[in-house]
């Protein structure tokens, strides 16, 4: 007797091919359809019955027992395929099995992260968290609502001439300079555009930034900027601690595009510099960079782990090894480099500093209380 083999479809249109041996054993495999393709979170969770973002802006607080509605949606070549599981703090949630979630906040103070797994057979992915802080003491606002706790500068560009004042109320105040007054526009409600390559910056280092993060092994940067384009010639650099006249040297930075000039520019990279590692770039997915205000913060906690939010939401997380032993020479930089190399076209809103790894309640604080500014 010969082997036989039988062909047959799935009905997730996946291939089977089962052999038979005369001596009564066999294999079977399974081949997955070629145009299916791994799921993607395209709306992340969110609360139904919660604030929209372009109404209000206030931040959505929580209470113990109550009754909380979310959802979220993905996306594959199949979307019939697709195998949804809610989790909570990792576990899963026992029969929430559809986009949308209907649960109660649990009593106990304490941080409860709700995400959405989404898999099917070619591969899966996993959404950012939904946070509920319950019992977490309330860190300092200013009269704004944005957190001043751990907050090392601050710049809010509300000025017109040649110095941009640093509003944190830390002392020594890191005050900004502007080259050529001339190559810059200031908005009526805080802003400045940048039309022209210019440099703005410190006058010497950022010590009192430097030395509070080596002590903290800690920070958050933080920008409101609407892009002028979504894909400029080249890389931009926002904000951060930038010297590119001593060999391209820096502590840390967010930018429009690759830095490299490779690749594609509508997106937000940021890199920054450990004791291990001197590049550690972070870069969002395309088409994060839209001709919208729009709140970035890059954080890097004492464990390691790096992340980049775009809009109150996670955009990316990493690791990185080594502390933040930064170079103690390296001045604020806005809107471009020492030596001008790398301008960025558009409008800055806000730049700030703080000397600890903003949590994603603090991230969405700041981002809600950004939004009831004047454009």
């Amino acid at each position: 007797m010969r082997n036989v083999v039988d062909l047959m479809v799935d009905n997730d249109g996946s291939l089977v091919v089962l052999t038979s041996r005369p001596d009564g054993h066999g294999s079977l495999w399974r081949i997955a359809r070629a145009d299916t393709t791994s799921p993607r979170i395209v709306d992340q969770p969110h609360d139904l019955d919660g604030i929209a973002v372009d109404d209000d802006t206030a931040v959505p607080t929580f209470t113990g027992g109550d009754e909380l509605r979310l959802s979220a949606v993905a996306s594959a070549s199949d979307s019939s395929s697709l195998v949804y599981a809610w989790e909570l703090n990792g576990a899963v949630i026992a029969g929430a099995d559809s986009p949308n979630l209907d649960t109660t906040i649990p009593e106990d103070d304490g941080r409860y992260e709700y995400r959405l797994r989404v898999s099917n057979s070619v591969g899966e992915v996993l959404s950012d968290p939904f946070v509920v802080e319950l019992g977490a003491e309330v860190t300092g606002q200013d009269e704004s609502g944005r957190l001043v706790d751990g907050l090392l500068a601050e710049w809010e560009f509300d000025e017109q001439g040649t110095t941009i004042v640093d509003t944190s109320g830390v002392e020594p105040a890191l005050d900004l300079t502007v080259s050529d007054p001339n190559l810059v526009k200031w908005l009526d409600g805080g802003g400045i555009v940048l039309d022209e390559p210019v440099r703005i910056g410190t006058a010497g280092p950022a010590t009192k930034i430097i030395d509070a993060v080596r002590a903290t092994n800690e920070f958050s940067l933080e920008v409101w900027v609407k892009p002028a384009e979504v894909e400029p010639e080249g890389p931009g650099r926002i904000a951060g601690l930038l010297d590119s006249r001593n060999g391209n040297s820096r502590n840390v930075g967010i930018g429009q595009g690759w830095w490299l000039d490779k690749g594609t520019t509508d997106r937000y990279e940021a890199r920054l510099q450990t004791s291990s590692n001197y590049n550690n770039p972070v870069s969002s997915a395309r088409g994060e960079t839209v001709p919208e205000r729009t709140h970035l913060v890059l954080t890097r906690a004492s464990d390691g782990s790096i992340r980049l939010y775009v809009n109150g939401s996670i955009a990316l997380e990493e690791r990185s090894e080594g502390t933040l032993s930064w170079q103690s020479n390296i001045p604020v930089m806005i809107g471009n480099d020492t030596d001008g190399r790398f301008p960025f076209q558009g409008t800055i809103y806000l730049v700030a500093f703080y000397d600890r790894a903003l949590a994603p309640t603090d991230v969405s604080t700041n981002y809600f209380a950004g939004l009831s500014r004047d454009e």
